[in-house]
């Protein structure tokens, strides 16, 4: 029985893959500088090779839109994804 479990424990680590993020990830944020209320609607299409990530972000801010193209890391331990040099309008 014991080298039953141990066997399936060892085909089901060899099977099973880690945590992925590509697809499409949405969100919102607000502004709130000296009175000033705004929010933006942001979107990011994530594709994923190991964990190097590269995409396609954009957001709407008042009647502007902006997308641009991003690379980034992601860390399967934190589960964190970090893309540098986002450019912001506001």
């Amino acid at each position: 029985m014991k080298t039953l479990f141990t066997l399936c424990t060892i085909l089901a680590v060899q099977f099973l893959q880690a945590q992925e993020i590509a697809g499409g990830w949405y969100g919102r944020g607000d502004v709130m500088v000296d009175g000033n209320h705004s929010n933006y609607l942001a979107e990011l299409n994530v594709k994923q090779r190991g964990n190097e990530i590269e995409g396609i972000m954009g957001y709407y801010f008042r009647n502007t839109y902006q997308s641009f193209y991003v690379r980034g890391k992601y860390n399967p331990n934190t589960r964190t994804v970090s893309i540098r040099d986002i450019p912001v309008l506001y």
